[in-house]
């Protein structure tokens, strides 16, 4: 088996979603949806929805696989 045709379509699609990644706006995604006091958005999303909008994805997290 020749893994040269895999090796261009994984280039092909890392480059593809490279673009896309660049041209995402997640702050203006994150924005779309302000909830207003009294709002439950549990209601319609069943999730903290409010409060991952708060927090930064890019965001330090410990790797905490062999953390004593």
């Amino acid at each position: 088996m020749n893994p040269e045709p895999f090796h261009f379509l994984a280039q092909a699609v890392l480059e593809d979603s490279s673009e896309l990644f660049d041209t995402f706006h997640e702050r203006r995604y994150l924005e779309a949806k302000r909830w207003k006091p009294g709002e439950d958005p549990y209601k319609l999303y069943a999730f903290n929805h409010r409060e991952s909008g708060r927090v930064p994805s890019n965001r330090g997290i410990r790797d905490t696989r062999h953390y004593r």
